[in-house]
């Protein structure tokens, strides 16, 4: 009976899997199916980015006391500040690799594949002229900018090593700018979790390579290069990986670059880029204030539980990403209900996960922070409320953000992120100054709530009245 009841289980498992195998690969037009290809496509997507998050806390929370207890304060600061800064110029391709994105949506719905494969060659050479420029400027200017001034190393044990770190974190990120276009190309098909499940494998080989640099003693420049090549390495095999098995049809080629699909992709790529240096200046510069106003020895007072929350809305954001697609797919074939009935499921999720762990967090934040750092931070419960508050409202309006996206609305949204940034900047200096750390997590959250919380929102309900049934 039991064995019986066994391969009962088992069958009904099998047959389960490929169901949803043909439903992820049925690329039937009728509203029916196209639906339920969405629905699986994104959960899946979905469930492979949270689980993909899941790890990256892991691999976060086992290397920050390695990190502390091998660096120290200083040096655990400095390697995430150094990375903070220079992580704004992975943000240099204009806007190509999302504008890419937003072509492809169009070209994949209308199922013109030559469209498709002109806005991929052109999007990739164009990333590839972007990084290489920008690899010739820095290695020309490298030497001649004072890091140790703006990173203000209070002791001498990593002077000797700053300048070769900055140089190595840039030329690694400078290295994986043409290689977004592979993500954009994942993403647009709606299958974020292929790309997914090769970040997880760059993720636990840069863990490797910590470990391995920690035992050999290598030093701040290995470690910080070893941790981030890995997670290179893997975005180069995932692409050979596609376009050498399933897209050769899509392989980047010179004769296919042309103005015209240029012009389509800048169109929605300028936009981006606006959007894109707002959040450099909104959550990069958060840290580099407490660095600049404070000293380089508190910024893990501030990163920490920052960190703890920025989990948070990475799990949310992953599970609301893959829905950018097929908003856009769905709006091209004027599957209303659809988007309505999806969008507000999304709402009622996203602020759920955030409300719940905000509350988790507010009482236990300093004990884990203190446990995770091996008693070195104490953080404030203050600046744990104030992100947390953060942490619903933009839980709110990432839905709403990444609803806009799909149907590719972008020049209001940039509007708003630049009036964000300059307030949120403002403000922050204004209060750092007179309330200490506490007052770059509440320059963050007026300046959040002053705009962008409430105009994206009104965006979207205007758009989804006017399309009412």
């Amino acid at each position: 009976m039991k064995s019986a009841r066994n391969t009962g289980v088992i069958t009904f498992v099998k047959n389960s899997i490929k169901r949803f195998r043909r439903t992820i690969a049925d690329e039937s037009q009728n509203e029916t199916a196209a639906s339920k290809r969405r629905l699986a496509r994104a959960g899946l997507s979905s469930a492979t980015m949270a689980s993909v998050k899941i790890v990256q806390m892991g691999v976060g929370i086992v290397s920050v006391p390695i990190l502390l207890t091998y660096l120290g304060r200083e040096g655990y600061g400095l390697i995430i500040t150094v990375t903070s800064v220079l992580g704004w110029f992975s943000l240099t391709d204009i806007g190509i690799g999302l504008g890419v994105k937003n072509a492809l949506i169009e070209a994949f719905g209308r199922d013109d594949r030559l469209k498709a494969k002109s806005y991929v060659s052109t999007g990739f050479f164009g990333l590839a002229g972007i990084a290489l420029f920008l690899l010739v400027a820095f290695s020309v200017s490298w030497r001649f900018i004072p890091w140790n001034n703006i990173f203000k190393i209070s002791t001498t044990q990593f002077a000797s090593e700053l300048n070769m770190l900055v140089l190595v974190c840039a030329t690694l990120i400078f290295l994986r700018i043409p290689l977004s276009i592979i993500g954009s190309i994942y993403s647009a098909e709606q299958r974020d979790y292929v790309n997914s499940l090769w970040g997880m494998a760059g993720m636990v080989l840069s863990f490797v390579a910590l470990v391995a640099v920690v035992k050999l003693d290598g030093g701040i420049v290995w470690l910080a290069g070893g941790r981030n090549v890995m997670p290179l390495l893997s975005i180069l095999v995932c692409g050979l990986f596609f376009f050498l098995r399933k897209g050769k049809w899509l392989l980047p080629r010179i004769i296919s670059v042309s103005r015209t699909s240029w012009r389509r992709i800048w169109s929605s790529g300028l936009s981006f880029f606006i959007i894109q240096i707002s959040l450099i200046a909104i959550f990069q510069s958060d840290i580099f204030l407490v660095n600049y106003f404070i000293n380089t020895n508190e910024v893990p007072l501030y990163s920490m539980p920052a960190r703890m929350f920025l989990y948070v809305n990475a799990i949310i954001f992953f599970i609301v990403t893959p829905f950018w697609s097929a908003f856009g797919e769905a709006a091209q074939k004027d599957h209303w209900s659809w988007i309505r009935k999806t969008f507000r499921n999304l709402i009622v999720t996203s602020l759920a996960i955030a409300i719940v762990m905000a509350i988790f967090l507010t009482i236990l934040g300093p004990a884990i922070i203190n446990l995770w750092s091996r008693g070195m931070v104490q953080s404030s419960r203050g600046i744990i409320i104030v992100l947390g508050l953060y942490s619903m409202v933009h839980a709110w309006t990432n839905v709403h953000a990444i609803f806009l996206n799909g149907l590719d609305r972008m020049h209001k949204q940039a509007g708003s992120a630049v009036i964000q940034a300059i307030l949120n900047i403002g403000i922050s200096i204004f209060l750092v100054k007179r309330m200490g750390i506490l007052g770059v997590a509440l320059g963050s959250l007026i300046s959040y709530s002053l705009t962008t919380a409430w105009f994206l929102p009104l965006e979207s309900y205007k758009i989804l009245k006017a399309h009412r049934a």
